[in-house]
């Protein structure tokens, strides 16, 4: 074990920047200790792969609006409730509502589990069924 070893990050970094090591400002301290100990011994750092890249969600156009049906349900007749972002949506079933196009993700991902009768065994299925309609 090195006097390295010891050595926190931040004197880590000391000892990089008077060495003339280049580092990125996330580094952590186990590649920082790589390369430090790679430049006291006169060698070249090996660099580790990128991060891979995070795509970033898109923007969303909040004034845009869509046209929707939930479909009516024998089993439960009740509204049907949708929170995004501390926003609250009521829309009855049967009835074409206009929404803002943000809160389709959230309705799409909604589920529930239901026991299947003859396979005794639970699967998810869509909590609102709805259709995309044309203004009526």
């Amino acid at each position: 074990m090195s006097e390295l070893d010891t050595m926190s990050l931040d004197e880590l970094k000391e000892q990089a920047d008077i060495l003339e090591v280049a580092y990125p400002h996330n580094i952590t301290q186990a590649t920082l200790l790589k390369k430090v100990e790679a430049a006291l011994n006169g060698e070249e750092a090996e660099e580790e792969a990128p991060a891979p890249k995070v795509e970033q969600p898109k923007a969303v156009d909040i004034k845009k609006k869509v046209w929707i049906v939930i479909s009516e349900d024998p089993t439960d007749n009740q509204t049907a409730f949708v929170g995004v972002n501390g926003k609250s949506f009521r829309i009855k079933r049967g009835i074409p509502v206009e929404i803002p196009e943000y809160i389709l993700p959230t309705l799409k991902r909604a589920q529930k589990e239901v026991l299947d009768a003859q396979t005794k065994t639970w699967r998810k299925i869509p909590t609102y069924s709805y259709q995309i309609i044309e203004k009526p």
